[in-house]
This record gives C-alpha cells, structure tokens and sequence, in this order.
C-alpha cells in the first residue's frame, strides 16, 4: 500500500490512531488535496496525515489588528472586495475593517473554499461598528455560506469571521464584501417658526411653515436666562408640536429645521417668546420695548382691551398704541379699571413715542369713576417721527394683587 493509500485509509477512517501534539502554537490542518492552506505538503516521518502541522500566519486576530481593507473612496463610493482567510483553531477569530464615505447598502458573503470537508466545521460572521456594537450577524447551519445585507452611514465598520463547530481540521474561506452608495437626498429648505406667540399657556404650541423635500422637523427650545436646552424633538413629522410637560414661566429661543432622510437643511431665523406666570397674563412687559400691543390704529388688527395683573414679582407693566407715518394728528383715550385689589395703588402714566424714544405727555384729562380711570388728550399734531404712544402701569406700594383692565 502506498503512503497516498494510507492517508486516504486514514481520513476515511477518522484518524482512529492516536495523534501526536502540535507543539506549542501550533495547530493541527488538513485540507481538501492533502494541502495546507498555505499550499504546502507536509507529512510526518511516519506518514499519518495528524503529523500535518501549520502555523498561525494571520496576526488579524484582534479589532486592533485587522486587516483594512480597501473599499471605498469619496471620488468612487461603490466597492466589490473579495478576500480570503482561515481557520486554524477554535479560538482563531479574524477581523477585517472598512471604511465608507457616503451611505451605502452593504452586503457580505462568506463561504468555506472547501466545503466538501465536512468535518472542518463552520465559519461564521459577523459585522460591528467602530465602537464593537454588533450590527448584524449570520449563523447559519451545516456549513452554508453567510450572508449580511446591511444599509450604513459613513464611517468605520468590522467585519469578524469567527469558527464554528470546530473539529480540528483548518478551514479556508472566502469573503465578498459589496457596497453600493445610496443617491444623496435633496437638501431640504428652511422653515420659519410661526408661533407661538408671548403667553400664558404653560403648554404651547410650536408652529412653523413646511419646508420643501422634508421628510421630518427637528424641533430645539432654549430657556433664555439659563441657555439650557428644554425641548428638543427629532422626529417631529408636521409643522407643529405641543410639548408634554409645562413649560415654566420665562423667555425661550426656538430654531426648527427640516430632515430629508438623513440630510438636514438650516436651522430657522431664532423665533423668541415669553411663557408668563398665571400673575402675569400679558407676558414679560415690563420694559417699554416690550410692550404689549394694546391697538394699532392703522389695522384694527386687535381688540385694544387687555386684562393683566400687577405683583411683588411684577410691579410695572407696559402697553402701545401704534399708526403708520401717515397721519397728522392723533387723539388719545384709554381707561383702566380695577378688578381686584386696592384702586389707590395704581398709577399710570402716558409717553408719546418718538424717534424710539419716550417723551410723556405731561397735559392729560382725568376722569375717575369708582375703581376706574379714564385719560385722554384732544386730537394732538404729530409728525412723522412719531409712530405710537407708550402707557405705563404701575403698583405704587407693590400690591401683591393688583389686577386691572385697559382699554384704549
């Protein structure tokens, strides 16, 4: 019988006699044709096919260590990478990584080069991101090939190729790796923030307009005193939001921009508004900038009657009485009556507005009647510098509950 005879009779047989060791980091190998996987023929001075020895080669055995493989470009963003590898123990692990510019939809095959020796066990695979976080795996039975089909952003990735059911024999495998870049979406436009306005509704709603090729909002609300953030929303589908929980009461910045996919578009002009405390209904008017529009004489676009509340907290509210530069002469009436608390703590007083600067109309008539006050001007020249009068309205002793109501 030949030696060829007898390592056929023995591989047919199992190795039913007795193996030597490998020496230390080594590792027993046979593969189909008698060959190792580094094509080399090596017998034992008796000629048992267990004398095959093979040695380690790969150093690809940690995620430090892999193997890079080149896949893919900015100028050219698809790949078709095809690499091979083995397996030498039940410990050997190899690791491969790759790196993608653009969004891509990325498939993985893995198949042993030689399949017809069964008893070499299986290779499987799987595929991490640059932290190790598993994306996808695939273990499939009785030596079939693995496949992974996986959509990924651009970044880093690992591939591993890890044994299973390993029997001692080495097995050799093959790794196809294909990406293909996803069309980039159009860049979506910019929203503009509509709402809401100065309130005291501590659960408001955010508004915005719809931006052209959204697919989502982004919604980002700042407290303004603090500059921390308070809400931030990502997957806001309309072109409106009302946040759960109570907004408390503040001035807050808003921004809101549109996603299309992954793409996002700019963030919106910053939109302020002021959440008020339940003593203080109007909002944060207590300086003249921030005045509440009480009646725009060119518009009639509001009713000219508000109801607001003086406090400890809040002991000067403000109010405006606007026009255009188109007229020539202006009267004014405006009567503050109190609903609740002492009449005496009130006072009030009138600017004319100017340039943007205050000058208060020191000639008024005055009217009072119970817990009212009415005072009003005769019909006054103005020039076109001057665009709307200014009302003052404050707690002489900081009343802790002084509320009232001004109509103009």
């Amino acid at each position: 019988m030949t030696i060829f005879q007898t390592m056929i009779q023995r591989i047919q047989a199992g190795f039913s006699a007795p193996r030597r060791r490998a020496a230390a980091g080594r590792h027993s190998l046979v593969t189909a044709g008698l060959e190792c996987l580094e094509g080399r023929r090596v017998m034992s001075a008796d000629g048992w096919l267990p004398g095959l020895i093979n040695f380690e080669t790969e150093s690809n055995d940690t995620r430090a260590t892999a193997d890079s493989i080149a896949v893919t470009s900015v100028a050219n963003p698809n790949a078709d990478v095809v690499f091979t590898g083995g397996i030498r123990s039940t410990n050997d692990v190899d690791y491969y990584k790759f790196t993608l510019h653009k969004t891509s939809a990325v498939q993985l095959d893995a198949y042993k080069l030689n399949p017809s020796m069964q008893l070499s066990g299986d290779v499987d695979l799987k595929l991490e991101d640059s932290n190790g976080q598993e994306l996808a795996i695939s273990e499939r039975l009785g030596g079939n090939s693995e496949r992974i089909n996986k959509e990924l952003g651009p970044g880093t990735y690992f591939i591993k190729v890890y044994p299973y059911n390993y029997t001692g024999f080495g097995v050799s495998y093959q790794v196809r790796l294909q990406s293909t870049a996803s069309a980039t979406p159009a860049v979506p436009g910019t929203p503009s923030i509509t709402g809401p306005s100065n309130t005291n509704d501590s659960t408001p709603t955010f508004t915005w307009t719809s931006a052209s090729n959204a697919t989502r909002y982004e919604l980002w609300v700042n407290n303004k005193a603090t500059g921390q953030k308070v809400i931030h929303e990502r997957n806001v589908t309309e072109t409106s939001f009302t946040p759960g929980p109570e907004m408390s009461a503040g001035t807050y910045a808003v921004w809101v921009r549109a996603w299309n996919g992954n793409t996002p578009g700019e963030w919106s002009a910053r939109h302020d508004f002021t959440v008020a405390s339940s003593d203080d209904p109007n909002g944060r008017n207590n300086t003249w900038p921030e005045a509440t529009l009480i009646r725009n004489l060119d518009d009639g676009s509001t009713s000219g009657v508000k109801n607001d509340r003086l406090s400890v907290n809040d002991k000067t509210d403000f109010f405006s009485i606007t026009w255009g530069r188109n007229r020539t002469h202006v009267g004014l009436r405006v009567t503050i009556s109190v609903t609740e608390g002492n009449f005496a703590d009130l006072r009030i007083k009138v600017y004319r507005l100017r340039n943007g600067q205050l000058s208060e109309l020191g000639s008024l008539n005055e009217f009072r009647s119970g817990n009212s006050l009415t005072l009003s001007t005769n019909p006054m020249i103005v020039s076109p510098i001057d665009t709307g009068f200014i009302i003052q309205v404050t707690s002489a002793t900081g009343s802790e509950n002084l509320a009232y109501r001004i109509e103009a």
